[in-house]
C-alpha cells in the first residue's frame, strides 16, 4: 500500500520545531549581511543563485509554506469562526505587540537622534501596531549601514493575518474542504508571482512602461503573491494530503530538481520552489528518518528569534561603532536575541496560548500547530536589496 502524507498529518511524531528554528536562524544570519554592508550583495546564497535569492526569502517562504498546511489543518478543527479567530489572535498579536513595545521604548531612546518624548513614542507604537507593523519611526538607526529601519521582519506580520483571513473565508463559505478551490487560488498567486519574475528579467525597452512600472513596486505585486503563494503551497499540499505519496525517493529528487533549477535562472528557480521545495520542506517536517521530533521540548523559541533578531542585530551595530563581518554579527546577535526569545516563550507567548482552550477535532497536537499559527518568524527579505 503507498505510503501518503494522511498518516504523518496525525502523527505527533514530526520536525515542526526543528525547521521553525532554523529559518528562524536562516533569518538572523541572512540579515548580517545588510546591516553590515547596508546591502544584501555579499550574502552567500545571493552570491551562488546569481542574486536570484537568499537564506532570509528562502526561510519566509518556508514559514508560510508550513503555516499553510497548519493553518488549514487548524480550521478544519476549530469550533468555528469565532473559535479560530481567536485562537490565531492568541498566536500571533501578544508576542507582536510586545516586541514593538520593545522596540520603541527599549530601542528607539538610543537608537534616535533626538530623544523623542513618550506621547510620541506613545502615538507611534499604537500606528504600529494598528497597521501590523512596525512602529513609525523615523531618523531610528540613522548611522548604521542600513538606516531607518528598526525591525525589518515585522512587515510579514500582516501578510500572515492576511492568509487567516484567506482561510477563515473559504471556510465559512464552505470551500476550505474543496481541494480543487485552493489549487485554483495557488495557480493564480503562481502566474503572478512568475509573471513579476518574467517581466523583471526583460531588457526595459522591450516592456511596457505601464506594466513595468507596476511590477517595480515589488512589495505590491510581487512580495504579496509571492507570500499567498507559498502559504496556499502549504494549504494544497494539506488538502491533497490523501493523495501524495510520502517518499523520500521523491525528496531526493525534488533537492536534485532544486540544484539543478539554481543554474537555470532566476525564472526556473523561482518556479521550482514552490513545488520541489514545499514537498522537500514537508518531507523533513513529517520524516520518521530524521530523529528531532523532540526538538521543542523545553519551548518554541522561533517567533521570539524571528521578532527579536532584527532590532538586536541593529542595536549591536550601533552601540559598537563596529563593522563586525556578517558572521562574526550573527554569533555576537545569537545569545542575545536567544535570551530575549526565551523571555518571550515564557513571559508572553506560553500563558496566552494556555488560553487556547475548546473543543478541537485537529490531527496534528496542539503543541505543534499552536507554535507555527505564525511567520511568522515569518522574513526575510523583501528585495535584494531590502534585508526586510
Amino acid at each position: 500500500m503507498r505510503s501518503t502524507f494522511t498518516a504523518a498529518g496525525r502523527s505527533r511524531n514530526n520536525n515542526f520545531d526543528f525547521l521553525r528554528c532554523a529559518l528562524a536562524l536562516m533569518v538572523l544570519f541572512s540579515h548580517c549581511y545588510p546591516l553590515t554592508y547596508g546591502r544584501t550583495d555579499g550574502e552567500p546564497l545571493f552570491r551562488l543563485t546569481n542574486g536570484n535569492d537568499d537564506f532570509g526569502r528562502i526561510a519566509v517562504a518556508g514559514f508560510f509554506t508550513l503555516s499553510g498546511f497548519l493553518i488549514a489543518n487548524s480550521w478544519s478543527g476549530s469550533g468555528g469562526l469565532l473559535d479560530f479567530l481567536r485562537r490565531r489572535a492568541l498566536r500571533i498579536y501578544p508576542g507582536f505587540i510586545v516586541a514593538v513595545l520593545f522596540t520603541a521604548f527599549v530601542i528607539a531612546p538610543f537608537a534616535l537622534a533626538e530623544r523623542p518624548t513618550f506621547w510620541l513614542l506613545l502615538r507611534r507604537t499604537i500606528r504600529g501596531i494598528a497597521t501590523v507593523n512596525d512602529a513609525y519611526l523615523p531618523g531610528i538607526f540613522g548611522n548604521n549601514p542600513y538606516p531607518g529601519a528598526a525591525n525589518g521582519s515585522l512587515w510579514t506580520i500582516g501578510y500572515e493575518l492576511v492568509c487567516y483571513l484567506m482561510v477563515a473565508a473559504l471556510g465559512v463559505i464552505g470551500l476550505i474542504r474543496k481541494p480543487w478551490v485552493i489549487l485554483t487560488c495557488f495557480v493564480v498567486s503562481f502566474a503572478i508571482c512568475m509573471t513579476a519574475d518574467f517581466v523583471s528579467t526583460l531588457p526595459p525597452e522591450r516592456v511596457n512602461a505601464t506594466l513595468r512600472s507596476i511590477f517595480a513596486t515589488k512589495m505590491t505585486w510581487y512580495m504579496g503573491p509571492r507570500l499567498f503563494m507559498f502559504f496556499l503551497a502549504g494549504s494544497c499540499f494539506w488538502a491533497y494530503r490523501d493523495h501524495i505519496p510520502q517518499s523520500g525517493t521523491i525528496a531526493l529528487l525534488c533537492a536534485a530538481g532544486l540544484i539543478a533549477a539554481s543554474f537555470g535562472g532566476r525564472f526556473a528557480f523561482h518556479a521550482a520552489l514552490p513545488i520541489l521545495g514545499v514537498y522537500l520542506l514537508l518531507w523533513i517536517a513529517f520524516s520518521d528518518s530524521i530523529p528531532l521530533h523532540r526538538f521543542g521540548k523545553y519551548g518554541d523559541f522561533s517567533y521570539g528569534l524571528y521578532l527579536y533578531a532584527f532590532p538586536v542585530t541593529q542595536s549591536v551595530v550601533c552601540l559598537t561603532h563596529a563593522r563586525f563581518s556578517p558572521p562574526v554579527l550573527a554569533i555576537i546577535v545569537l545569545p542575545l536575541t536567544f535570551l530575549l526569545a526565551l523571555a518571550s516563550w515564557h513571559l508572553v507567548e506560553r500563558p496566552f496560548l494556555r488560553l487556547k482552550r475548546g473543543k478541537r477535532s485537529v490531527p496534528l497536537p496542539d503543541s505543534a500547530a499552536a507554535a507555527m499559527e505564525t511567520t511568522a518568524p515569518a522574513t526575510a527579505a523583501a528585495a535584494p536589496s531590502s534585508p526586510v
